[in-house]
């Protein structure tokens, strides 16, 4: 009975280790498939900057140097996205196919060494398309007098929106590890009846004020 229960118990084991595997495989896919739809996105934007019609009224003799920026940011931008949908789309097909041949814990394993290298040229695509914008727009002053500050204005706003995004995730980041710390349901935690979220209420935000509805989820426990 004791070698059965152990064989059982074993077998539960190892079945919900595979199962937690191929949810991460799944997510790691899922993400996958993100960035091919953004890197899509960012080809078609690209080609639709790139027309002939673009190159035709681009100012060559009197902004050659921005002139040639703007081309070779769109270039650079739409052979990253493309890129980025083929890489992505080749990782998730071999992925798949060393879980089905090999073991999925393998498949996340090969999935996670490659994620940094797709995400690093998907956000170099998105930079090299905003160059490629910043660059047209002070390409195109040739036509208008003192134009030249709405393109340093454009540069100005996406790079404080980058900033306040930056520091936006990086907050996000440290409340989510902090979660992590806590445990679901402990079991002293649920002797009390308190679970994470009483617990996540009751700490105070990065401000160090108490969040809101503290007090009124102290007063119905």
């Amino acid at each position: 009975m004791i070698a059965a229960e152990q064989q059982r118990l074993e077998k539960e084991r190892e079945y919900h280790q595979v199962e937690i595997s191929y949810r991460q495989l799944q997510y790691l896919l899922d993400r996958l498939n993100s960035y091919m739809t953004q890197a899509t996105l960012i080809t078609g934007f690209a080609f639709t900057a790139f027309s002939a019609e673009a190159l035709k009224d681009l100012p060559y003799d009197t902004s050659p140097i921005r002139s040639y920026f703007f081309c070779f940011f769109c270039a650079l931008s739409m052979s990253l996205a493309i890129c980025t949908v083929q890489m992505a789309s080749h990782i998730s097909i071999r992925a798949e196919k060393l879980a089905m041949k090999s073991s999925v814990t393998n498949a996340v394993a090969a999935l996670r060494i490659r994620m940094r290298t797709v995400f690093w040229f998907h956000a170099l695509a998105l930079l090299s398309l905003f160059g490629s914008a910043v660059c047209l727009q002070l390409a195109m002053c040739h036509t208008e007098e003192n134009c030249e500050g709405t393109g340093y204005m454009v540069a100005a706003i996406f790079a404080t929106v980058c900033g306040v995004t930056a520091f936006i995730h990086i907050n996000d980041r440290r409340e989510f590890n902090r979660y992590e710390s806590f445990d679901a349901v402990s079991p002293s935690a649920s002797n009390s009846g308190a679970t994470l979220s009483n617990a996540l209420l009751a700490a105070p935000d990065s401000a160090g004020a108490p969040r809101p509805g503290t007090d009124d989820a102290s007063r119905m426990m």
